[in-house]
């Protein structure tokens, strides 16, 4: 199928669309950094805890000191609601390009246990910083509460490269853990302190891990890159950049097959919206195309004609538009961009 003269700079589109949802939201993105715009917006996904319910496991090993009992339990609470609980993470979660190790690496967030909204200073929005937090596996469906420890000069030595923390999930919920175990080796050459562990980590090598039963784990948290970064960033920007420029061709055979006698080459095309659909302008047209994946082999798009109404259209409230056509096309090209 020939394509006509349709240009879009798909990747520049996506960097300035995560920068403006980043600025909105109040978060800081990086321009030198190893992560792209849109990178450092996946960054943040992964960083940050979802607003669903939860079930909440706690183990039997974790004790709160008297004073963070109430904060604990309205965390829980929280949890279980599945209410925000941003605001206990790290104050780093406002830097969209922050690697975070403990994450990236052993698949642990902390959270800390204060009762009060700060209002000022470089924690502002989160929760009075603590010296005890609590660490906790948080997945879709489960936050895994492992225990509370103390951190910072003087809390535990190297707490973010301590695999004992990861061997009490081990022994409490194996099952949490079963698709990151390494089944090809029986046995690890050498067996890292958590020293040489943070070491490895922060000169980007991803370091197996050994539980008290000889059970090997590796990348809980996604893995880390030689820059330092999650590789579960580079899946996914990788899976959802395909899939959005699948969509994109199937977009321009449409403008090919269907375009209208007036409608001037070559066409610049501008991604304006990503979500659960695509939204792209033809400024020099006046359209607007959305698209939308209506199943894994067809995608439909909705052309909307700006600027063609009357004068006298009876309210400014309602849509520019004097024509809507819509289609289902195959989804069956792909293409170099």
């Amino acid at each position: 199928m020939d394509i006509m003269d349709i240009r879009c700079c798909l990747r520049e589109d996506l960097d300035r669309i995560a920068i403006q949802i980043m600025s909105k939201n109040g978060y800081k993105y990086k321009k030198n950094n190893p992560l792209t715009p849109f990178k450092q917006l996946i960054n943040l996904s992964l960083r940050e805890v979802s607003e669903t319910p939860r079930n909440v496991l706690v183990s039997k090993s974790l004790q709160c000191p008297q004073e963070y009992k109430n904060s604990l339990q309205t965390l829980i609470f929280n949890f279980k609601k599945g209410f925000n609980v941003n605001r206990y993470l790290s104050s780093e979660l406002k830097n969209a390009g922050y690697n975070d190790g403990f994450l990236n690496d052993f698949g642990l967030h902390h959270f800390h246990l204060g009762d009060k909204i700060l209002t000022s200073g470089k924690s502002k929005g989160f929760v009075e910083r603590t010296g005890p937090i609590l660490i906790a596996r948080i997945t879709n469906e489960t936050a895994y509460l492992v225990g509370i420890y103390q951190h910072g000069l003087n809390g535990v030595p190297y707490l973010w490269s301590d695999k004992n923390i990861v061997n009490i999930i081990h022994n409490e919920w194996p099952e949490s853990l079963e698709i990151y175990k390494v089944t090809m080796v029986e046995k690890l050459t050498n067996e890292h302190t958590a020293e040489q562990h943070n070491n490895l980590r922060a000169n980007g090598y991803n370091s197996a891990i050994t539980m008290s039963d000889g059970t090997i784990y590796s990348m809980i948290g996604g893995g880390i890159t030689v820059v330092k970064t999650n590789r579960t960033i580079t899946w996914e920007y990788d899976r959802f950049y395909d899939r959005s420029k699948s969509s994109l061709y199937d977009l321009c055979s449409y403008i090919s097959n269907n375009a209208m006698e007036h409608v001037m080459f070559p066409i610049n095309l501008t991604l304006k919206y990503f979500y659960d659909n695509y939204i792209y302008e033809d400024e020099s047209n006046k359209i607007l195309y959305f698209v939308k994946e209506v199943s894994v082999s067809e995608v439909s798009v909705i052309v909307l004609y700006k600027g063609l109404i009357p004068s006298y259209y009876p309210s400014e409230k309602c849509l520019p538009l004097s024509k809507v056509s819509y289609a289902v096309m195959l989804h069956n090209h792909r293409v170099k961009l």
